[in-house]
């Protein structure tokens, strides 16, 4: 209980005891200590009743005036000076309430700069993703335009497609009307009139099967092989096919007269695509040549143990022809381009360029070289300069060529056989051949050549200028020719190769 309180509760009329306050405005004098309560006032009794009884009634009611007076002095003073106990407390609770609130402002400060950071953020990212979206929304217009123009496309190529079945149906059915009428010609002995065929025609020959698809090329080896294996009464000599499943089979061939027979060797294995030209080795027939339409490779084989023993590596597209002398192999290819190769080291020595297209066959003795292909320019080189001296024009392109001391002859791509002069370049006889001759073979003054879309092969004497005979006997045209002492040998789509003998005999099958 406070003081304040104390003298508040106490009675302003008590008897018991009274105390001598300060009149107002007397500085002198000094207030003296206050009287205890109720319990203390006994042992003062004897100090009140000595006071003067002649005290008058008046002197006792101002007594009692300056005391409220006195009292209320001492409130006002008491209420006005603090207490320092009770001051400071406040003051530290004020501190420490200020301070709570300052460190609760600061981590409300960060958290909302926090949030602030975070909305920023996520404004961000709205702002990229609607910027995609617009993208996407533009990249979705653009697909939608691109859809129309391949539907619209779609359906103008399924109307042409729909024309193109139906003139497929057309031809489909006008092949199968000229093989029934080919093949009543042939029961009635009339196919050498459609074939243009002459004197000394001949369908006796030998089948050799094995190849899976169409075979593409094929070639004999030199007599000098067949003499180092001859015989009494028969003549063994080996043949090589290329096919379109990149297989090359070595055949052994007997000829006997006209007794024909033969059987496959070995299967070569290496060539990734077609093998479109095959040749033996001119110097040694014990290997053999080939040329890859798929790999762009030219590879020598050593036939006597089946193995490739050197790849030719450099051109840039499918080789389509092969010659080769003692030291070198040179090969055209359809990468417009000639190249001549070490056969030791299996470098690259030299590479022609002048063809404008596809180089499809070449030729060479000695330093002199002759080349043909897509464009209309058969080109003479000479090899030690590495340039072309000369240009024959052949209109059209050539497909095959051989020569003489005195000519160049090519199969055109046009169906005709040209011979030129190699004094002044002059085209000297013209050969007309039922479609575009494939290939051609010149032996003494006979040649022997095929064509493209007719399943016969054709001998032509080129001195007397007249057709010698035709040998029939595939079922699909003839891709290529070799030319034997009594007979020829063929290669055609229709998956087989057959040796026909140029005099009478009998048919076989292997």
């Amino acid at each position: 209980m406070s003081l304040l309180s104390y003298l508040l509760r106490s009675p302003l009329s008590s008897p018991r005891g009274n105390a001598t306050l300060p009149a107002a405005g007397d500085n002198s004098g000094t207030m003296s200590t206050p009287l205890p309560s109720s319990h203390h006032q006994s042992h003062h009794s004897t100090d009140f009743a000595t006071m003067d009884n002649t005290s008058s009634l008046s002197a006792i009611g101002g007594n009692q005036l300056k005391r409220s007076s006195s009292l209320n002095s001492l409130s006002s003073t008491l209420s006005s000076s603090p207490d320092p106990c009770k001051e400071d407390l406040p003051v530290m609770k004020l501190t420490d309430t200020f301070r709570e609130m300052k460190h609760k402002m600061q981590k409300q400060e960060v958290q909302y700069q926090t949030l602030q950071d975070r909305k920023e953020a996520l404004f961000g990212k709205m702002k990229r993703m609607d910027e995609k979206v617009r993208d996407l929304l533009q990249r979705k217009e653009e697909l939608e335009m691109e859809l129309k123009r391949i539907e619209r496309k779609q359906s103008h190529v399924r109307d042409e497609l729909q024309v193109s079945h139906t003139r497929f149906s057309d031809m489909t059915e006008r092949s199968r009307k000229l093989e029934r009428e080919i093949e009543m010609m042939w029961n009635n002995g009339e196919v050498n009139e459609v074939y243009g065929g002459g004197a000394g025609s001949s369908s006796s020959c030998y089948t050799f099967e094995g190849h899976q698809t169409g075979v593409l090329c094929v070639a004999l080896a030199s007599k000098s092989m067949a003499a180092a294996t001859q015989q009494q009464s028969s003549q063994m000599q080996m043949m090589a096919s290329g096919a379109r499943d990149g297989m090359i089979r070595l055949w052994n061939i007997s000829t006997s007269g006209s007794n024909l027979c033969g059987g496959c060797d070995s299967i070569l294995r290496g060539h990734r695509g077609w093998v479109k030209t095959v040749a033996f080795d001119a110097h040694s027939p014990r290997f053999l040549l080939s040329g890859g339409g798929g790999d762009h490779q030219v590879r020598l084989w050593d036939t006597s143990t089946s193995s490739c023993v050197s790849i030719f590596k450099g051109h840039q597209a499918g080789i389509t022809c092969l010659q080769s002398d003692e030291a070198s192999i040179v090969s055209a290819s359809l990468d417009k381009t000639l190249r001549c190769w070490d056969k030791v080291t299996g470098r690259c020595v030299a590479r022609f360029r002048g063809h404008q297209k596809f180089v499809k066959t070449v030729r060479f003795d000695h330093h002199a070289m002759i080349s043909a292909g897509g464009d209309d320019h058969i080109r003479l080189w000479d090899m030690r300069a590495g340039k072309c001296v000369r240009v024959f024009h052949h209109a059209g392109g050539s497909n095959t060529l051989c020569y003489t001391d005195e000519s160049i002859i090519s199969g055109g791509r046009n169906g005709t056989i040209c011979t030129f002069d190699l004094t002044n370049g002059g085209v000297v006889n013209t050969l007309k051949a039922c479609s575009s001759v494939l290939n051609m073979e010149l032996n003494n003054s006979v040649l022997t050549y095929c064509t493209a879309s007719v399943p016969a092969i054709f001998q032509h004497d080129i001195l007397t200028n007249t057709n010698i005979g035709e040998f029939i006997g595939h079922s699909k045209p003839v891709t290529d020719v070799a030319v034997g002492d009594n007979f020829v040998v063929s290669s055609s789509w229709d998956g087989t190769v057959k040796m026909f003998s140029c005099l009478t005999g009998n048919t076989h099958t292997t």
